[in-house]
């Protein structure tokens, strides 16, 4: 068996774009059916429904790469296999190529960073929150972090925002979060630069456009989807979250400061998004789901 399975391996170079290509369409949508093809049923478990372009399309890519890393294709074709006792050799190295398919669909450049593969496809961010250098005295100290978890180019990237240092005392007043365009702080918060806006549209349709958010005993604790994105050029890692004084009039008070930021006011607290493994995540999210069930 394994010189068979060698013998694929050695000579996986030699399948044609087309070849794949037409054996790839052939097989069935992913479906959930118990009774689907057997590489259908495992490539749902794989990479579920939501894998949006054809696996084919990235046929000659993953010749290449597989062709370039024939050990650990060798020892997961085994693994399909033996596994899969009714999969052929060439429908398990078929199988294999759309494995590796799920990193092509990944890349959304021919670069990808360590930590997508390191982290299955899933990018981490963190954003630690300080106060203004520039904040007057008689303004909130906000601190806390800012979470970010994307597991797919294609899909929204999920917020986790956690801030203290809000008043406890009186009605609370919502507060405007947004990503800005610049990771300067050289004067604090007031060099950030006005919204990451890569679209050139008006406010509040911006990709880090968070919205308002009220504090309660002094905190928001709350989880969003945005967006904002985590790979290929509009990445906004090195760019910056703002915690504003006021609420956003989410572009409706009918003048130009509205679209452009909102006329939320000063910038209380900012940071600097920057890659994070996933135990930050991991750990705050807990505590978020932690005060959740205590509400």
């Amino acid at each position: 068996m394994f010189l068979l399975v060698s013998t694929v391996g050695l000579n996986i170079s030699r399948f044609t774009h087309q070849m794949i290509k037409r054996r790839v369409q052939s097989l069935a949508p992913p479906s959930p059916n118990s009774n689907a093809h057997p590489l259908t049923r495992l490539y749902t478990t794989l990479f579920g429904n939501a894998l949006h372009p054809h696996p084919a399309d990235c046929s000659a890519r993953l010749v290449k790469t597989v062709t370039f890393n024939l050990q650990p294709f060798l020892r997961l074709l085994q693994m399909t296999m033996h596994r899969y006792a009714t999969v052929g050799i060439l429908e398990a190295a078929l199988l294999v190529l759309l494995a590796g398919c799920q990193q092509c669909v990944l890349a959304s450049s021919d670069t990808l960073a360590p930590e997508v593969l390191q982290n299955n496809g899933t990018l981490y961010a963190v954003c630690k929150v300080r106060p203004s250098t520039s904040l007057p005295e008689d303004l909130p100290k906000v601190y806390g972090h800012v979470l970010f978890k994307q597991d797919h180019p294609q899909e929204k990237v999920k917020v986790l925002l956690r801030f203290s240092g809000f008043p406890r005392d009186g009605s609370p007043e919502p507060r405007a979060v947004h990503i800005h365009q610049y990771g300067d702080l050289s004067r604090g918060c007031d060099s950030t630069g006005g919204h990451y806006n890569p679209y050139g549209v008006n406010h509040p349709n911006h990709p880090g456009d968070f919205g308002n958010f009220e504090p309660q005993q002094g905190k928001i604790n709350t989880m969003l989807e945005s967006d904002a994105t985590l790979f290929g050029s509009l990445s906004v890692f090195g760019r910056a979250v703002v915690i504003h004084e006021k609420i956003d009039d989410l572009g409706r008070g009918g003048d130009a400061g509205s679209l452009l930021h909102g006329n939320a006011g000063r910038r209380l607290a900012c940071c600097i998004i920057g890659v994070s493994s996933p135990n930050l995540w991991n750990m705050n999210l807990k505590q978020y789901s932690r005060q959740l069930r205590r509400n």
